[in-house]
């Protein structure tokens, strides 16, 4: 089995997140912080999703398996995202999401592909064992 170092996660995590609030700020959303304002728990669900994107996923299955994190982590869907509360209006199935809200996903799954693939294998990948 492959182990992808947590520091180039990490990197690609930090750089899907950024690119996504970004993409939200263009089109008028400011609920979304920094990375380095996260709370721990939101890093740690997005760098599930890293993990999931480089082991093959597409953005729809990043979507499902983001919806499963989001709601097992007590979050329920909402008509706007707000922390506090633990709600989120994306916290619905793909094919419900408006295109712009697919495309964001998407954007997410390109980066992430991006920032891992710009490193070398070897720092990307090590062998167990």
């Amino acid at each position: 089995a492959a182990l992808v170092n947590s520091t180039i996660f990490e990197a690609a995590a930090r750089s899907a997140h950024e690119s996504n609030r970004a993409f939200s700020l263009a089109r008028g959303a400011h609920s979304i912080p920094h990375w380095e304002h996260l709370p721990d728990e939101e890093k740690k669900i997005l760098l599930q999703s890293i993990r999931r994107v480089s082991e093959g996923c597409s953005a729809r299955e990043m979507h499902a398996a983001w919806v499963h994190d989001k709601l097992a982590a007590g979050w329920r869907l909402g008509s706007r995202r707000d922390v506090m509360a633990r709600e989120h209006p994306s916290l619905i199935d793909w094919d419900m999401l408006p295109p712009v809200e697919r495309d964001r996903d998407q954007l997410f799954v390109s980066v992430t592909r991006a920032v891992l693939s710009s490193f070398p294998l070897s720092l990307r990948v090590r062998h167990a064992g």
